[in-house]
């Protein structure tokens, strides 16, 4: 194959020479195709000698695939670029179809390209060298995508894996080597959904997981809904919550420390043992264990020991314990003493919404050094429901 005719137009400044070769568009596009000899043979054949090229020329080539424009290089061995072609490799083309580049001579080609819908008018385009992998999102309101840093948003649900694929979400702290956040499915006997739901919250909410200190630890949660109020307890070992059915305030226990002085004091001024309640709310004693820890001095004199309502003094309040009498304080040992629920009616309004003190009638304690903690077992109730 080669060059089968050349002659030039002559003009004042640029010319054009037309060339008619058997070479394709591209193989004429070639580094040091002019100076090939079988080509510098063919046109000195044509030419009846060497053809002189001038820097000006614009060469029309007439190839076996086409047409097209050609500049001349500088040192007239080659023809550089194609600066106009009617050339479409793989001709004919779909319409619709995207043109490609078929060769760096400029060809174009026909490779199937075409938009995923030919009603819209903007092309997507990647805003910078992006990584693999990585989720794309538009940067701009023209439609440029990247998967720069930033926040991406979809409408809808997110979906990590499907059936059979196992997928999860992970979050990464700001901190590198910190921890992540993830969530992962677990095998189900069946394909039940788990959703989390939030409340109407009136402020932003930070949850802070504590370390539990075990590989294998469980967040507690309920199946159902709970009643206000009421404890909990567990439900299985899998960290289930049920509802007890028992209200927080089903028992209580409260531990108070009393000094010899105050023990000794208690006549004249009660010992609070429990703060009252509220309105419309009694303190109800389960029992009382005042324990003693002796020192060296034995209590004298004093008298029956007891649980009141309200901070009466001289042991004159209402009885909310059964009495312990006073020689079994003036023991010259460490002693734990049990008092039990009083059995003495009262009405509410001598009760609710007092608070349990200790005090003793007759008389006072005396010269007695050792000290108490009172472990007092209660429950509240109400008075009106």
């Amino acid at each position: 194959m080669a060059i089968t005719d050349i002659k030039r137009d002559l003009a004042p400044a640029v010319c054009i020479v037309r060339m008619t070769t058997t070479n394709t568009l591209a193989e004429v596009g070639t580094t040091g195709y002019l100076a090939l000899v079988a080509e510098l043979a063919a046109v000195e054949l044509i030419n009846n000698g060497p053809f002189t090229w001038v820097a000006t020329d614009v060469v029309l080539v007439s190839a076996s695939d086409g047409w097209g424009f050609f500049t001349i290089s500088a040192d007239f061995e080659s023809l550089d670029a194609i600066v106009f072609s009617t050339t479409v490799v793989g001709a004919p083309v779909v319409v619709g179809h995207f043109a490609s580049f078929a060769s760096t001579s400029g060809n174009i080609e026909d490779l199937g390209y075409l938009p995923s819908d030919p009603a819209k008018t903007s092309v997507v385009m990647a805003g910078s060298a992006v990584v693999v992998n990585h989720i794309a999102k538009f940067i701009d309101t023209a439609g440029t995508v990247d998967d720069t840093a930033g926040t991406a948003i979809n409408s809808g649900s997110l979906q990590a894996g499907l059936s059979g694929t196992a997928g999860s979400l992970i979050s990464f702290p700001a901190s590198a080597t910190s921890g992540t956040l993830r969530l992962v499915a677990a095998n189900s006997a069946a394909d039940v959904a788990g959703i989390i739901t939030n409340a109407s919250l009136g402020q932003a909410v930070t949850w802070t997981l504590a370390d539990p200190a075990g590989a294998a630890s469980k967040i507690l949660q309920a199946p159902g809904s709970l009643v206000s109020g009421n404890l909990l307890s567990a439900s299985g070992t899998a960290g289930l919550a049920a509802d007890s059915g028992y209200p927080a305030n089903g028992l209580q226990y409260a531990s108070v420390a009393i000094t010899a002085a105050q023990f000794n004091g208690m006549y004249a001024a009660p010992k609070l043992l429990v703060a009252a309640p509220g309105a419309n709310l009694m303190l109800v004693v389960d029992s009382i264990q005042l324990v003693m820890t002796y020192v060296s001095a034995n209590y004298a004199a004093g008298g029956v020991v007891a649980a009141q309502y309200d901070l009466t003094a001289n042991g004159a309040g209402v009885a909310a314990s059964t009495t312990e009498a006073a020689a079994d304080f003036q023991a010259a040992a460490s002693t734990v003493f049990k008092l039990n629920p009083s059995a003495v009616l009262a009405p509410f309004t001598t009760c609710a919404n007092k608070g349990l003190y200790l005090s003793n009638i007759t008389g006072a304690f005396t010269t007695g050094d050792s000290t108490f903690i009172a472990k007092v077992f209660y429950h509240t109730i109400s008075t009106n429901s």
